[in-house]
């Protein structure tokens, strides 16, 4: 017998890495955005914790299942891992663009 231990069950409204991927970038995207406000620190809180609401209900989830998928994804490295190469493509397509213009 092994003395692994067993790898966590996937939740049932387990967030894709793809769609991890998404929120996280957008994320990212509006912490950045907030950061270059000239604003208090709790007003630029309180813009993050709206643009995490608005990106929450563009990809069709909630902060809940966010977080539950999150974990999952903690306890899987590997697959963690994939979704922040996404991240980081994600990313770099979306500086290139706005460089570009």
């Amino acid at each position: 017998m092994s003395c692994a231990p067993d790898k966590p069950k996937a939740p049932a409204d387990l967030l894709t890495q793809s769609q991890m991927s998404s929120i996280i970038a957008e994320m990212h995207i509006a912490d950045a955005i907030s950061a270059s406000h000239d604003l208090s620190m709790d007003s630029s809180r309180q813009q993050a914790v709206n643009y995490r609401e608005f990106i929450f209900k563009k990809n069709n989830t909630n902060k809940e299942q966010f977080e539950v998928s999150l974990e999952f994804y903690k306890q899987n490295p590997e697959q963690l891992d994939s979704v922040y190469a996404e991240v980081i493509t994600k990313l770099s397509s979306s500086e290139s663009q706005y460089r570009g213009r």
